[in-house]
């Protein structure tokens, strides 16, 4: 079942400066892969996912760090962020994405957004893939995990990550 959450206008305010930055950061670096995603230019990519990444963290009652430049790292501890604007939306896992990641699917319509679901890399990486700019795994909504299931892991995590810092 979906989770609707809701950004204030200042949580989005926020999001999309990180989203201006991670841009402005792309630009620089000559990362201009030029999304295109749905018709929607890279700035708009930028700031859809970062507010996203901020509604999963909302969700989910774990600090964002307001990240920029974090190729390598989770987007939400322990989870990355894929966005939609089409409510019907597929989750997307690419042919580099790692296979150990949980991802979760955001719809977004700020300031309303749509928790869809999850699943882990792996377990994407085994239903028939699409060729585009290499391999895809479009995940269909009804594969997805409940969120509410994701944040029960999430919680469970947590509380390990607290027993060994204690300990």
């Amino acid at each position: 079942m979906a989770v609707d959450v809701t950004l204030t206008w200042e949580e989005i305010y926020s999001a999309a400066l990180v989203g201006v930055m991670r841009r402005i950061e792309s630009m620089k670096r000559n990362l201009n892969k030029d999304k295109k995603v749905n018709n929607t230019s890279n700035w708009a990519s930028d700031i859809n996912g970062a507010c996203c990444e901020l509604v999963v963290s909302k969700f989910l009652n774990v600090y964002w760090g307001f990240h920029v430049n974090n190729f390598t790292g989770q987007d939400v501890y322990k989870i990355q962020v894929r966005s939609t604007l089409y409510k019907d939306g597929h989750l997307i896992v690419h042919e580099w994405d790692n296979a150990d990641d949980v991802y979760m699917l955001v719809t977004c319509k700020a300031p309303h957004f749509k928790i869809i679901g999850g699943i882990s890399a792996r377990k994407a990486m085994k239903i028939e893939p699409r060729k585009n700019k290499g391999l895809e795994w479009w995940v269909p909504q009804e594969m997805l995990t409940d969120p509410l299931i994701i944040r029960e892991w999430i919680n469970n995590e947590k509380n390990k990550d607290h027993s060994k810092q204690t300990s």
